[in-house]
């Protein structure tokens, strides 16, 4: 699992215990936020998001047949897409 942060505390996850560890690590520090799926770059992927729709992480599933990667994207940059606000609509 690759983790961008935007800054020095992303990095790689390898392993199927240490890339529990790390996303268990990441969702501990939002523990108020929801796991949503996500259509992520066309693919299946999940989404975090805040009480007030803040979305707060991505995580992108490389794989056709089997997960190769996992992408989890937290840099503020990277999710600024996902954060746009939408008018209301009467």
């Amino acid at each position: 699992m690759v983790v961008d942060t935007g800054d020095e505390t992303g990095g790689e996850a390898n392993g199927r215990a240490q890339v529990i560890r790390t996303l268990q690590a990441r969702l501990s520090e939002r523990p108020d936020a929801a796991i949503l799926t996500a259509h992520v770059n066309g693919s299946p992927g999940l989404a975090l998001r805040r009480p007030d729709d803040e979305v707060v992480g991505v995580l992108a599933i490389d794989g056709s047949e089997a997960i190769e990667v996992l992408w989890l994207s937290a840099a503020p940059s990277k999710l600024a897409p996902w954060n746009r606000r939408r008018p209301l609509v009467d």
